[in-house]
């Protein structure tokens, strides 16, 4: 068979692979899609005005340029916290990977080391009780991430085909 740390490594290319095109893909369609988005605030204003002129509504009143600059305010507050969640996110995912590709080299050490931590009276159920759970636990995430994967792609083509502006 191939060796640990050769396969480790393909493993890890080929996720981080996955991954790049992943963001190759989808953001120059999000660049574009926002792009786009900003470029149509004015006509969506418009539309807007024009809807709003038939109930006596004036968006030049104050009070709802006001209304409107304190949601613009609050959007880009939000857009702010949000990417500080993707960032930490993305941050927490590289100390993952990190982690996971030091165990990836040195598990069987890694596994010898807790096993010796483990104290002797408790070590029979403790291994039964990992022994007896680490599968169903494996099935649920890795089902959970396959569903996941799953719905996303699939809105994703579905609302691209169906031409949706936005999708993302």
């Amino acid at each position: 068979g191939m060796r640990r740390n050769i396969a480790v490594i393909i493993t890890y290319l080929l996720l981080i692979g996955i991954i790049a095109l992943f963001f190759y893909i989808t953001v120059p369609s999000l660049i574009n899609q926002i792009e786009n988005l900003i470029n149509n605030i004015p006509a969506i204003f418009e539309n807007l005005n024009n809807i709003l002129s038939r109930f006596n509504i004036d968006l030049n009143d104050q009070d709802i340029q006001t209304f409107f600059q304190e949601r613009l305010i609050n959007f880009s507050l939000s857009t702010i916290n949000y990417l500080k969640i993707i960032i930490g996110a993305l941050a927490t995912f590289f100390i993952g990977l990190s982690g996971a590709l030091y165990l990836s080299f040195d598990f069987p050490k890694f596994k010898k080391k807790v096993k010796e931590k483990i104290p002797f009276r408790i070590k029979t159920k403790t291994y039964r009780f990992f022994e007896t759970f680490l599968p169903f636990i494996h099935k649920y995430v890795r089902g959970t991430l396959l569903d996941s994967l799953f719905v996303f792609a699939l809105s994703f083509v579905a609302f691209l085909l169906i031409g949706l502006n936005y999708p993302i």
